[in-house]
């Protein structure tokens, strides 16, 4: 049975990068007790295989850099898979050390609604600028900073 849930394990961890939580509950799901997932969740972690800082670090910066998710969704996403709200903390600090999060910011806006949202010359419709400001809070991002960003419009 342990032979078992360690292929399931491996399997899961072939597709991508998983957190312990999200381990344990797949073995729990499967019918596996906890007195065979604990430990064997124990050995990959010793073995680097399970890596909660590596997990939340990789998936911060997929999120956060090419979904555009600011830092309230991407700390939502990871606490929703169990990582460990230090390690939650030290990953977006990783991804906006990286890139400043008005950068990420401002490239979800442009794609979404067009770089006319940004230039001076054009005078910019409310309904539009509302739109924006609704969809880049819904990414997670800071009131003040979207605020900020959407003034100089």
């Amino acid at each position: 049975m342990e032979q078992k849930a360690r292929e399931q394990v491996l399997r899961l961890l072939t597709v991508r990068s998983r957190s312990r939580r999200e381990l344990y509950l797949r073995l729990k799901q499967k019918g596996h007790p906890d007195s065979l997932i604990g430990p064997l969740l124990d050995r990959l972690t010793e073995t680097g295989l399970i890596d909660d800082a590596r997990f939340a670090a990789e998936r911060a910066r997929a999120l956060g850099l090419s979904k555009g998710w600011g830092p309230r969704k991407l700390t939502a996403d990871l606490r929703a898979k169990g990582v460990n709200a230090d390690l939650v903390q030290a990953a977006i600090d990783e991804v906006y050390a990286e890139t400043p999060q008005v950068e990420i910011l401002r490239r979800v806006a442009e794609k979404k609604f067009g770089a006319a949202l940004f230039e001076a010359e054009v005078e910019v419709d409310f309904k539009l600028k509302g739109r924006a400001q609704r969809f880049l809070l819904g990414r997670g991002f800071d009131g003040e900073l979207v605020r900020d960003l959407l003034q100089g419009c």
